[in-house]
């Protein structure tokens, strides 16, 4: 029987789902709680190329906080409109 995976290794199983999961441990998010991103996918490899790119960008550092979404066209427009549109006008 194989032992337990050190910690911040990431994980990849067939789910009750028939889809395959990956689990990357990213780093510990500001409450201290682990940061840990889901993938999925129909088939394994699918998965282990992702898993495989967000583990790229955990070594690289280049990954986004947690919990930070990009915005939706309708926010974005209306943080230019309030924001940066006025800063241009003279």
């Amino acid at each position: 029987m194989a032992g337990r995976k050190p910690n911040s290794r990431s994980s990849i199983y067939l789910g009750k789902d028939g889809k395959w999961h990956g689990w990357v441990t990213m780093g510990v998010k500001d409450d201290g709680t682990p940061d840990r991103r889901h993938r999925k996918g129909k088939t394994e490899a699918i998965v282990t190329a992702r898993v495989q790119q967000l583990e790229k960008q955990r070594d690289s550092g280049k990954i986004d906080k947690a919990g930070t979404k990009v915005p939706t066209v309708a926010q974005w427009i209306r943080t230019y409109l309030d924001e940066i549109a006025p800063m241009r006008v003279s």
